[in-house]
């Protein structure tokens, strides 16, 4: 990993469930998720272990460089940069990333003696929620056999919870987590 960058966690005071990674260390927990979590630290630690993965394996210095590339920004000066960095908590992750994190999350969790098991029912309980409000998993078709539902996921800057949890219970089988 990258010893040298010093971790930062501070907690934003939003009603949003969500957690941010930015450059340095910097790793941000809103209360909204604090809250919807409640003191499962399994589910905190897969959490984190996410954010700080996306850190690890530099996806937060690539976010920038895309905004930078998309505004056609390359060599401005400091400020310039500073804006674009500033914005990068609004440009998506690629899914790709996304699931690098989630393997690193929870290898991070595991290392630190969390339960992988009971921390990816935080995904279980995301899933929930995506098939209230109509989503369904990439692979599946909703009872209607809306093809919509392929070209939804494919502008999702994240993938559908329920493919992360079976992910990642498939790591865990592998790698032998709690």
């Amino acid at each position: 990993g990258r010893v040298s960058i010093p971790y930062r966690l501070t907690v934003l005071d939003d009603a949003t469930v969500n957690a941010y990674a930015a450059p340095g260390g910097f790793t941000y927990v809103t209360t909204g998720l604090l809250n919807y979590i409640k003191d499962d630290r399994d589910q905190l630690a897969l959490v984190l272990g996410h954010e700080i993965t996306h850190n690890e394996k530099y996806h937060v210095i690539g976010r920038i460089q895309y905004a930078a590339i998309a505004q056609g920004l390359i060599g401005v000066n400091t400020a310039k940069f500073v804006d674009i960095a500033y914005g990068l908590l609004t440009i998506p992750f690629e899914k790709r990333d996304e699931f690098e994190a989630d393997d690193g999350g929870a290898v991070l969790s595991d290392r630190a003696g969390y339960a992988v098991s009971r921390g990816i029912l935080f995904f279980d309980r995301l899933a929930q929620e995506e098939e209230k409000q109509g989503e369904s998993t990439r692979s599946g078709k909703d009872p209607a056999g809306n093809a919509f539902k392929d070209i939804a996921y494919f502008f999702r800057s994240h993938p559908y919870s329920r493919e992360r949890a079976a992910r990642l219970r498939e790591l865990g089988k592998k790698k032998g987590f709690k």
